[in-house]
């Protein structure tokens, strides 16, 4: 499992999320989508992200504290903060090495079937998209996790806490690979724990993953919203 962590600082996370495509469908675009199919989520040979420590907190002052510096300042502003997450990450893990090495045990290995799910769901409530599913079309929705891992939401009682974060890309061709709708989506579990209390109970620990994963569509559900509104 990679040790390199999950999304880095504000600006990478707001260039992640942009969506791919702007506008509503044409009509045109609307009648040539009389079926959509789902293909299978696929997921990154290293999506795995260990545990990331390093506070949002660091990284993001750093970065703040750059930009008045020009390009130069911004850049020695986001090592700055990336420095400072760095080693509050480095001294997480040599303090929780086992309950990181226990919690690594029972990580799910199916993240991307609990985005195909959640993917299926959403499409199928779609009021435009719902009706025109069907597995054989060739105008498709195509998925992938692009990572996932626990990332630092904040602390309790001087412990550390964490949610699971999924980062996926979403897309929709039409037969002839045109991409109609679609982006960077990052999805984060609703509730926070420590790395303890994950460890302690797989089961709280893969529902994070799952929340996760719902999180993630609701951007893609808007998406869809939005190119299909009359």
């Amino acid at each position: 499992m990679t040790s390199r962590l999950l999304s880095r600082g504000p600006l990478l996370l707001a260039a992640c999320l942009l969506p791919s495509c702007a506008g509503k469908l044409t009509e045109a675009q609307r009648q040539s989508l009389s079926t959509v199919g789902i293909s299978r989520t696929e997921m990154s040979a290293t999506a795995y992200k260990r545990p990331d420590a390093g506070s949002q907190g660091a990284r993001q002052a750093g970065a703040q504290a750059g930009v008045v510096g020009g390009a130069l300042g911004a850049m020695l502003g986001v090592a700055i903060g990336e420095g400072i997450a760095g080693a509050q990450d480095a001294s997480f893990h040599r303090s929780h090495g086992g309950q990181v090495s226990a919690i690594e045990k029972t990580t799910p290995t199916d993240v991307n079937q609990m985005v195909n799910n959640e993917l299926n769901r959403t499409v199928k409530s779609d009021p435009f998209f719902g009706p025109r599913l069907n597995q054989r079309s060739e105008n498709l929705i195509t998925s992938r996790v692009s990572n996932y891992g626990l990332t630092r939401t904040g602390s309790r009682d001087g412990d550390i806490l964490f949610t699971a974060q999924i980062a996926t890309q979403i897309t929709l061709r039409d037969a002839a690979g045109k991409e109609l709708a679609g982006g960077y989506y990052l999805g984060t579990g609703t509730s926070s724990h420590t790395i303890g209390e994950f460890a302690g109970n797989p089961k709280l620990y893969r529902q994070s993953y799952e929340q996760a994963a719902a999180g993630a569509l609701k951007g893609f559900q808007t998406e869809l919203k939005k190119k299909t509104a009359n």
